[in-house]
């Protein structure tokens, strides 16, 4: 209960515009604990162009305060640096100073706050005086580390945290609906690791499993709600917020990694309510709106090699011409980072980097049907085949001579490989044509190699006929010696 309120209360500070700090009280229980607490101010200092400057949360077993301002500092420029300051006692989280070069985004910043709420749970549980048995006693006079346990609890308690905090959120966000997709996969989740890490607090002494209720749990909470809010509003209209929010934190938790929460059964739901919340968001809005929104939440990757591999077969033409359009963006970065082109004094450089995209990716799809038939088993393949294959993997020399420089030839393949590996043409076939070491007939084997080969010119045909409606509806001009390849075919 006094997690809710805090909750309600949060969202009714924002709405209001108040700018005072808000104290909420926990109820202090009545059971008589033979804990002692010290009270001590965990701050959170940094500098003056930290993204987290003047986020200050104090805590105790009594009070919760929470600085409306945080919600302001918590976004700021990519540039800053993150700075925490521990005393010598502290346990370390991991937690270190990050360059100016790491990249400030939604899902690095709910990394940041996992560990610091990890790292303030572990130094209000060393504030508690447990009664001193004779084994811990005994162990700490040999050296043990009797810490060592709330330490690794302390990881649990901040996810735990952090997705009772997006749970309440999409409830907040879908009106109190409990029957939502994704609160049901966050509730799910977060009954999984709070029955876990309950038991592990009541081994310990069964008053922390009320203390854990009662204080830390709505004060660790408190430091993600904000963080929610703000960017909920900032999803408003997308159609998606509670869905890139969730993704956002199932990201960040297994960015945190499986090591420090120490619970496999939890960590292995987490993947799969990844792959069911990503499923789900396909269904709302458009594959390039979705890019767009989780580019800005900071899980890019996790959507490029999912998504990657639901290319083909697509539903309508615009999907197509989206991944079309965003591969030939991403190899004109690539080549022009890495310098593939050594500009000419009667070329465009933007025209040459166009043109050595698009090869790159016919190039790609030459390769990845390559590697496929292999994988099938196709080897014994007509000349009509096998020089299809080198038309597409062997464009560039077509139309850069300079191309054939084994070193040259040996860039251009690896930066297509490394900057479009994400894309798999053939990933909804393989599971269908999957070899099993099963085939004896040579009639059999025959059908179906004529089937693979005629799946294999559906997919290539898919990607030149994308990349025809791309090039038409972006109005792009072509190098002639690119139309005088395409048309070779």
């Amino acid at each position: 209960m006094a997690f809710h309120f805090l909750f309600q209360s949060l969202y009714h500070l924002s709405s209001t515009g108040s700018k005072n700090t808000a104290n909420y009280s926990i109820p202090h229980s009545s059971t008589s604990f033979k804990f002692i607490t010290k009270h001590r101010e965990n701050r959170l200092t940094s500098s003056t162009n930290n993204p987290f400057k003047r986020c200050i949360v104090s805590s105790s077993c009594h009070n919760i305060s929470l600085r409306s301002k945080y919600v302001s500092s918590i976004c700021c420029s990519s540039r800053d640096e993150f700075i925490t300051h521990e005393d010598e006692s502290s346990p370390s989280f991991g937690v270190t100073q990050q360059s100016n070069e790491h990249e400030f985004n939604r899902v690095n910043c709910l990394v940041w706050v996992l560990h610091q709420s990890a790292r303030s749970f572990s130094l209000a549980v060393q504030n508690l005086e447990l009664s001193a048995s004779l084994p811990a006693l005994s162990n700490a006079w040999n050296g043990v580390d009797v810490n060592a346990w709330h330490k690794r609890a302390a990881y649990q308690v901040a996810v735990y945290g952090l997705l009772k905090a997006a749970t309440e959120v999409e409830l907040f966000l879908s009106h109190k609906r409990c029957n939502t997709p994704v609160y049901e996969i966050l509730y799910s989740k977060t009954l999984l690791l709070g029955e876990f890490l309950e038991r592990q607090l009541k081994a310990k002494s069964p008053k922390l499993v009320q203390w854990f209720r009662r204080v830390e749990l709505p004060r660790i909470a408190g430091l993600f709600i904000p963080l929610f809010q703000k960017w909920s509003v900032e999803y408003a209209g997308s159609g998606v917020a509670g869905v890139i929010l969730a993704i956002s934190c199932g990201t960040a938790v297994r960015k945190l990694g499986s090591t420090r929460i120490s619970c496999p059964e939890f960590t292995a739901s987490v993947d799969d309510a990844l792959v069911e919340l990503k499923d789900l968001s396909r269904d709302l809005v458009s594959i390039d709106k979705l890019y767009h929104l989780s580019t800005e939440a900071g899980f890019e990757p996790d959507f490029l090699s999912y998504f990657g591999k639901k290319i083909l077969p697509s539903k309508n033409i615009e999907d197509l011409e989206f991944w079309i359009g965003l591969v030939q963006e991403k190899l004109c970065v690539a080549f022009h980072r890495e310098s593939v082109i050594t500009p000419d004094e009667t070329f465009i450089k933007k025209v040459e980097e166009t043109t050595l995209a698009i090869l790159g990716i016919f190039a790609y799809l030459g390769r990845e049907t390559r590697l496929y038939l292999s994988e099938m088993d196709i080897m014994d393949m007509d000349d009509q085949i096998k020089n299809f294959l080198c038309y597409l993997e062997c464009g560039s020399l077509y139309i850069y001579r300079e191309f054939n420089s084994l070193p040259k030839y040996q860039l251009f393949n690896e930066v297509v490989i490394d900057e479009i590996g994400w894309v798999d043409f053939y990933a909804s076939l393989k599971s269908k044509f999957q070899y099993d070491g099963r085939r004896s007939r040579q009639h059999a084997i025959q059908a179906e190699k004529e089937i693979i080969l005629y799946t294999v010119l559906t997919v290539c045909y898919d990607v030149f006929s994308g990349f025809a409606h791309y090039t038409n509806s972006s109005q792009q001009p072509l190098d002639s010696n690119v139309l005088s390849f395409l048309f070779q075919r």
